[in-house]
């Protein structure tokens, strides 16, 4: 062979190889075997859970497009793994007491952990991503009006609202908590 060829071979191999291990990095799953059961439960107020933010279709419509790849929906999981929140280690930081100005970002926090790893579940089947919705909601869950939120401040219901909607979005599916599950009797 000679030496041009050689010269103008080796580039274009060392740029192919990152390229090929990018192709092998995205052909790995964090999809398990586990395919969690979408189930909807009727309160005796007839309102049906899921429902605050999406109902079982929707979830169940999202989880296949997500596993099949369509865009929008892989591409906004995808950009939801890559953020601190789809890390199942990652604590939460369970905010004591709100007031104003004061626990809102740890709160939002929290109530974004939730979502993200409830979501993660729902389209993996990973267990481990429901640990950290079900310690969260158990412990809002076990906080009292006294307690969590002692009194009323200017602009609460806008400052924390967005979180307190985004927490019970993952509260609501009851895959995370079983139906008849009392919040102090979910297993951890």
């Amino acid at each position: 062979m000679n030496k041009t060829f050689h010269m103008l071979w080796l580039p274009a191999v060392a740029s192919i190889l990152p390229l090929s291990a990018a192709v092998a990095e995205q052909n790995q799953t964090i999809l398990t075997q586990n395919v969690v059961e979408l189930r909807e439960t009727v309160s005796p107020q007839g309102f049906v859970h899921p429902g605050i933010s999406c109902n079982a279709a929707t979830l169940g419509v999202m989880r296949e497009k997500v596993i099949s790849g369509v865009s929008p929906w892989v591409d906004f999981f995808e950009g939801m793994r890559r953020t601190r929140f789809a890390d199942p280690n990652h604590k939460p930081e369970r905010v004591r007491q709100i007031v104003n100005d004061g626990g809102i970002s740890s709160f939002a926090h929290d109530a974004h952990l939730a979502w993200a790893q409830t979501i993660l579940y729902l389209v993996t089947g990973d267990e481990e991503y429901r640990k950290l919705p079900v310690e969260i909601i158990r412990w809002y869950g076990s906080r009292t009006e006294e307690s969590f939120f002692p009194k009323y401040f200017t602009d609460s219901h806008i400052k924390i609202g967005k979180y307190v909607y985004t927490l019970d979005s993952a509260a609501d599916i009851p895959t995370i908590v079983p139906a008849g599950a009392g919040v102090g009797k979910i297993a951890a």
